[in-house]
C-alpha cells in the first residue's frame, strides 16, 4: 500500500531590491534601507502556491505589498484597506452565490488589485515567481529557506 502524497499550502514572502528579489522573513520590520529603489516605497511580494509531495503543481496568487517610506525615514504601516475590500466583497458575493450569478463585488476590487499590481514591472513577475519558485523547493527538500510557510491541508480540502 503506497502512503499518501502530502499537500500543503506554501507562502513565499520576497522584497524588491532594485531589479532582484530577496527573500524576507514576514515578520521582519522594514527600515527605510529596505526601499525597493532609492526614493522609491519598500515593495514586497507574496506568492502562494499549491504543492504536492515535494513538487509545485499550480500557483495561487501572487500579490504585491507596497509600504510608503515618509519624510523622516519611518516605513508607513501596510494599507489594509485593499485586501479588507475583497475580503469583503469576497464574504458579499458568497452570500448571494447561486447558479448564474456573477460576483459584481469581488470583480470591482479585483480590478483596483490588477491597478495596483501592475505598479511593479511586468519582467519582475516571473522573476518572483522564479525565485519563490527556488525558495519553496529548497523548504521541500529540507534545506532552510527564509521567508517560506508550509502549510499542511487535508487531502480532501484541495481548495483553501
Amino acid at each position: 500500500m503506497t502512503e499518501a502524497v502530502q499537500h500543503h499550502i506554501a507562502i513565499c514572502y520576497l522584497l524588491l531590491k532594485g531589479d532582484h528579489w530577496v527573500p524576507v522573513s514576514p515578520d521582519r520590520r522594514m527600515t527605510s534601507r529596505d526601499r525597493s529603489s532609492p526614493n522609491g516605497p519598500v515593495i514586497m511580494a507574496e506568492l502562494i502556491a499549491e504543492v504536492e509531495g515535494e513538487r509545485i503543481v499550480g500557483w495561487r496568487k501572487i500579490g504585491s505589498l507596497f509600504q510608503d517610506v515618509g519624510p523622516d525615514g519611518e516605513v508607513q504601516p501596510l494599507d489594509t484597506r485593499l485586501p479588507a475590500a475583497i475580503m469583503g466583497a469576497r464574504l458579499a458575493d458568497g452570500a448571494l452565490n447561486a447558479p448564474g450569478v456573477i460576483g459584481i463585488n469581488t470583480r470591482i476590487v479585483e480590478r483596483r488589485q490588477a491597478r495596483e499590481e501592475r505598479r511593479i514591472p511586468a519582467h519582475l513577475h516571473a522573476s518572483a515567481l522564479a525565485r519563490a519558485e527556488t525558495q519553496i523547493l529548497d523548504r521541500l527538500n529540507g534545506f532552510r529557506s527564509v521567508g517560506v510557510r508550509l502549510i499542511p491541508i487535508s487531502s480532501d480540502d484541495t481548495r483553501v
